[in-house]
């Protein structure tokens, strides 16, 4: 439906004269909308705050229409590829962070750390589907703990 606002007190989303898409909303009051879309409403106002100029037919909903599936192509291929081997390792405690290193950052033993580093964090993201920062953590746990962390090989 498409309303005029004749009634903008203590609003200021609401302007008077200006035309609205309103959906009902309970008995005594409608949600309002630039958009004719109940989904992006501005907020639900009182119906005596509005004018009616037109009213829209409902729109039937569609036929419910049979849903297929499409076959994944890959699929039988992938049921006969081998998994990936995973093993469990323990990381060495001389693993460091490049924050851990004590080396100048620009010498060629920190970004040995930094690339070693990096690489065993994104081993952990990559396999756990986890963010960086929940990856380094475990691997920072599991190093201090010495404790088997299971990665693929």
């Amino acid at each position: 439906m498409e309303a005029v606002c004749i009634d903008a007190t203590n609003s200021n989303v609401l302007q008077e004269g200006v035309h609205y898409f309103v959906f009902p909303h309970g008995e005594t009051s409608f949600y309002v909308s630039k958009l004719n879309k109940k989904s992006s409403h501005t907020g639900s106002y009182s119906k005596d705050r509005f004018k009616v100029v037109e009213v829209q037919q409902e729109i039937p909903e569609p036929e419910k229409v049979e849903e297929y599936v499409q076959m994944d192509l890959f699929e039988i291929i992938l049921d006969d590829v081998e998994k990936p081997q995973t093993e469990m390792v323990i990381i060495s405690k001389e693993l460091l962070s490049p924050l851990e290193c004590n080396k100048s950052m620009k010498s060629k033993a920190f970004k040995d750390v930094q690339q070693e580093w990096s690489k065993q964090v994104k081993a952990i993201q990559d396999f756990y589907k986890c963010s960086w920062f929940e990856a380094r953590e475990m691997l920072i746990q599991h190093r201090d703990d010495e404790k088997p962390i299971e990665l693929k090989i």
